[in-house]
């Protein structure tokens, strides 16, 4: 079917028969346009494009939306859309220029609920990435972290998400995976997260010497 060095797989439907296809580039003898397709796996038909040059991220809203990249021949190449699979309607999540590329590059891919329309959009502001709670329109609705936060996960049938807090801004252990209860507005971390918590190293004399020499 479609070329494994142009296509991604973002995620699977319910029933474990149908997967989300992204057709991100078209290689030689490639008959298939860059854009988003479902695949059904038992007898390898597709659907799509559904959008064409859309190159999906994630899966979610009980499968009804999916959040991804958008590419256009226009000034909003590349920034972050949404598509109702059902409607088939797009949403631009963002809106910068194609002028403004730092803008882009401190932008990552939007993570959305896959049981809800909640999406979190992790931006690069003021020294570390931290996340934003967005609508499917792109309007903020709350800034989540203060202190770091990127690499979101979402749990399934629960209210809350994984991420790593990753900050210059604050004592303690650095890349602590965090949990976030989303109807409570809450995070803890997974483990304790005080400087004091990460175990000492052995003193260099008491480890076994590596003699290079041997290896010469």
């Amino acid at each position: 079917f479609f070329n494994k060095y142009v296509e991604v797989t973002t995620g699977w439907f319910k029933g474990g028969e149908r997967l989300l296809i992204g057709v991100n580039g078209k290689a030689y003898q490639q008959e298939y346009d860059r854009g988003i397709y479902t695949l059904n796996i038992t007898d390898t038909s597709h659907v799509g494009p559904i959008r064409a040059l859309f190159s999906p991220a994630q899966l979610g809203n009980n499968e009804q939306w999916v959040v991804g990249f958008q590419y256009t021949d226009d000034n909003l190449s590349a920034n972050r859309g949404l598509l109702n699979l059902e409607t088939k309607e797009f949403k631009w999540l963002t809106t910068y220029p194609t002028s403004s590329d730092s803008l882009r590059e401190f932008t990552d891919y939007p993570s959305i609920n896959p049981d809800g329309p909640e999406i979190i959009l992790p931006r690069y502001v003021e020294n570390a990435w931290q996340l934003f709670h967005i609508n499917e329109h792109g309007e903020n609705i709350e800034q989540l972290t203060e202190l770091g936060g990127h690499e979101v996960t979402w749990t399934r049938g629960k209210e809350y998400f994984i991420f790593n807090r990753d900050t210059h801004k604050a004592p303690g252990a650095r890349y602590i995976p965090f949990k976030y209860n989303f109807a409570e507005g809450t995070k803890e971390p997974l483990w304790p997260n005080l400087p004091d918590s990460v175990p000492s190293f052995p003193e260099f004399s008491t480890q076994n010497p590596i003699h290079l020499i041997n290896y010469v």
